[in-house]
């Protein structure tokens, strides 16, 4: 900034002092601010949601104002080429972390939160936890990394059309793998029942879901039966179908993952319904022979 520029015919030291005396200024008004008003009025409200965002802002956005008034007041300066792309990079790496970090931490409580609560959302469980909050970390770090570079004046194009490439040729040949993971965490979302439990049927009845594993001849043979009312008719004419479910809350991708998975392994996948009521699902695999063949 020119001299000319700076009001009131002050020196560029005595602007700059004030500049970012000010920013400080606000920088601790705006923590008052999220500290007293803002919180006092999440408490008063239903949701943790907005306590959540509240508790995590404060810190990157009195900082982010204070940082904007310091490079502000940097800025006055008629420093050497080197210095205000060092200062302005080490300011802007110094907001990203910042954001980073409450953003990463907002993600991962409201992540708990909604598995705290897989009653309403059946997507998010404590069993898939694990698999959402990597996502959201991936994608948090990803984008910090590349306002990261934006920071430091690092040209992305080259680099991102040959992450493209990359990506596309990886993609082909990682498709199975990435089928399988995504296969997975529909599996997990779907909420499958553990040995031991328990079923609670809508109209109050209790049932038990058994599971078998013996060997025929050269196939692995894995039975999973219940006592229940059994599978729709409808279900059993026209095959397994995703997103076709009969369970509330359910995704109608469990069947359909485990078709694929067995038809991937030579496998045969069947469906019955038991006398005088249950349920019957046989899961035929081709296994090693003991003397070496198959």
């Amino acid at each position: 900034m020119e001299e000319n520029a700076i009001p009131w015919g002050l020196t560029p030291l005595t602007w700059a002092l004030l500049v970012f005396s000010s920013s400080l200024l606000v920088a601790l008004l705006a923590r008052a601010l999220f500290k007293g008003v803002v919180h006092r009025f999440t408490r008063s409200t239903k949701t943790e949601l907005d306590d959540i965002l509240a508790r995590h802002l404060r810190r990157p956005v009195w900082a982010s104002v204070a940082i904007a008034g310091a490079w502000y007041a940097l800025s006055v300066f008629d420093l050497p080429k080197p210095v205000p792309y060092i200062t302005t990079g080490l300011l802007a790496t110094g907001t990203v972390v910042l954001w980073t970090i409450g953003i990463s931490r907002i993600t991962g409580e409201i992540l708990e939160w909604l598995a705290a609560r897989s009653d309403r959302f059946a997507a998010v469980s404590p069993r898939t936890l694990p698999v959402f909050e990597f996502g959201a970390r991936a994608v948090v770090y990803g984008a910090a990394l590349y306002f990261l570079f934006l920071a430091w004046n690092v040209d992305l194009t080259g680099w991102l059309a040959s992450a493209g490439i990359v990506g596309i040729a990886v993609g082909f040949a990682a498709r199975d793998t990435l089928a399988n993971l995504f296969a997975g965490v529909f599996i997990l979302a779907d909420a499958p029942y553990k040995l031991g439990d328990y079923l609670i049927l809508d109209s109050g009845e209790r049932g038990r879901v058994t599971v078998t594993a013996e060997r025929e001849d050269r196939s692995l043979v894995l039975g999973v039966s219940d006592d229940g009312p059994g599978f729709p008719e409808q279900m059993l004419l026209a095959g397994i179908r995703p997103f076709a479910t009969g369970r509330a809350g359910g995704t109608g991708l469990g069947l359909a993952m485990v078709r694929r998975f067995t038809r991937e392994h030579d496998g045969e996948l069947e469906l019955a319904n038991l006398e005088p009521r249950g349920a019957r699902v046989v899961l035929r695999l081709p296994c090693a022979d003991p003397g070496g063949g198959v």
